[in-house]
């Protein structure tokens, strides 16, 4: 295995696996079984988005105002639809 500056021993590797696990699970669903969740997926993706932005302005008046308890709480939920964001774009079929 080839190994890049700054890359993680064994990450690649458990990378390969996650990825010939989705490729074969992918293989057994059916054409409209693959609509459905590529439509359901896509759904979450435009949903995240719009919480990414509405989260973000909201963060931005708390430090305007200067309300550091609110603000550790919405960097925060802000950290956390990024991760959900990550992992419905990863999940997503391409189309």
């Amino acid at each position: 295995m080839q190994r890049y500056p700054g890359s993680i021993p064994g990450v690649q590797r458990a990378f390969s696996k996650v990825l010939f696990a989705r490729l074969k699970w992918a293989r057994f669903m059916d054409e409209a079984t693959r609509e459905k969740f590529f439509a359901a997926q896509t759904k979450n993706v435009k949903e995240l988005e719009k919480a990414w932005v509405q989260l973000k302005r909201t963060i931005n008046q708390l430090i305007y105002r200067n309300d550091e308890a609110s603000l550790s709480v919405h960097t925060k939920l802000l950290a956390l639809s990024y991760s959900a964001y990550a992992e419905s774009l990863f999940v997503k079929p391409r189309g």
